[in-house]
């Protein structure tokens, strides 16, 4: 009779009430109430009813899908051709890996056309020729040496967007700057008003100018 009584409690009881129903449970097992298999069968009941944890719930964005070039032989070429156009002073030139250079380059080409560089890691990675871990190691890198500044943009509770990098040394911006400003004589010819031809001066984007890639979105 005790038993089924303790069943039906147990059935109905809300969950802040379950604690006190067990301790009541053994209670009358102590005091010869109940056997051994009904209380150890109450007992199941009991914690079976118990609410169970949840794993906590993670808000991490899920990580990003491995980097993988289609034309690993092509990304190789690109990488040394940009790294043999890095314009890192030739006092810090050692402290760069060939794809931290390539690295270099393509940030100060964006640099050099519109005076930041907003892209995403994996952006730069693709057009370096190498991986977005390259990519952050050059940028830690080229701020510890006082050549880039890496503003970062975190907002809470949001994917934070892409960091702003700029020029930090004052004399090297200048550098780039004239680099950027320089103008080429092209192979590209126009008509003059007389019937002759001649060569057209256009400004080119020192950097990714002369690696063949191109700036901008």
């Amino acid at each position: 009779m005790l038993a089924t009584q303790f069943a039906t409690a147990i059935e109905n009881a809300p969950f802040h009430r379950l604690a006190a129903l067990g301790q009541d449970l053994w209670k009358a097992f102590a005091a010869g109430h109940l056997d051994e298999a009904q209380t150890q069968a109450l007992s199941e009941q009991l914690e079976a009813r118990k609410p169970k944890p949840t794993a906590p719930t993670s808000f991490r964005p899920p990580k990003a899908k491995a980097q993988r070039s289609p034309d690993k032989q092509a990304s190789i070429e690109r990488r040394r051709r940009l790294a043999r156009a890095s314009p890192v002073p030739p006092e810090l030139v050692d402290k760069f890996t060939q794809s931290e250079h390539a690295v270099i380059t393509v940030i100060t080409g964006e640099i050099q056309r519109c005076g930041a560089c907003a892209w995403p890691h994996a952006k730069t990675a693709a057009l370096a020729g190498t991986c977005r871990t390259i990519v952050k190691t050059a940028l830690r890198k080229a701020r510890d040496h006082a050549l880039l500044f890496v503003k970062e943009r975190r907002r809470r509770g949001q994917k934070s967007l892409t960091n702003i990098v700029s020029v930090l040394r004052q004399r090297w911006g200048a550098w780039l700057r004239w680099i950027g400003g320089r103008k080429t004589v092209t192979t590209a010819y126009k008509d003059s008003g007389n019937g002759g031809r001649h060569p057209v001066e256009v400004p080119q984007c020192g950097l990714l100018a002369g690696s063949g890639l191109r700036g901008g979105p």
